[in-house]
């Protein structure tokens, strides 16, 4: 401990972390190649404390695992330009928008300046037995062991940014950034305002 005496094996200890931002000078490259400097470089300069690059691939039709999305005919004709009146119809997907205007794949970039605290985390090590409190997945904080090292396992969610509400498990959307491309050429690179 910081005065020097060991943890007690009989206690479990809180366990906390913080995501800054990218430091020019300090950082340790745990798994990061040489291919990803460019990225750590953009994180440095824009003062990102996460960055996403990947590819974000339209999966709404028939192979969403949900099953294939339909639409009334009343929200064919407001997608159409029409009011939900208007005669005709179509088979477009999703709750009457014409999903063919946005591009089924794309690569992207993502920023994020959100240095954030986490604290008290749930300790995800398999090896550990113990039920999580009232229903959480895994047991909270790290007891050590005076004769062996022991495993602390944290898992960094980086789904969360794309679901559709703070609450757990939210459906992830992809769609109202996709919308924002519709038209453009290249790779999207955005910087979402804090």
């Amino acid at each position: 401990m910081d005065d020097g005496q060991p943890f007690d094996p009989t206690t479990t200890y809180g366990f906390g972390f913080s995501t800054v931002a990218a430091p020019a000078s300090g950082a340790h490259n745990v798994n990061l190649d040489s291919s990803e400097a460019d990225d750590y470089a953009t994180m440095v300069a824009q003062g990102y404390s996460v960055l996403y690059v990947g590819t974000a691939t339209w999966a709404g039709g028939a192979a969403n695992p949900l099953g294939p999305c339909t639409q009334s005919s009343a929200g064919a004709a407001l997608a159409g330009g029409g009011d939900a009146g208007s005669e005709g119809g179509s088979s477009l997907p999703d709750g009457g928008y014409d999903f063919s205007k946005i591009p089924p794949s794309f690569q992207f970039r993502m920023g994020f300046n959100t240095p954030t605290n986490y604290i008290n985390c749930q300790n995800g090590d398999p090896s550990n037995p113990n039920p999580g409190i009232n229903g959480e997945d895994h047991p909270r904080g790290i007891q050590v062991k005076d004769n062996q090292s022991v495993v602390a396992q944290v898992t960094i969610h980086m789904d969360h940014p794309f679901w559709e509400s703070f609450a757990e498990n939210s459906p992830l959307h992809w769609d109202q950034i996709a919308a924002q491309y519709v038209g453009t050429a290249g790779s999207p690179s955005c910087t979402p305002k804090t």
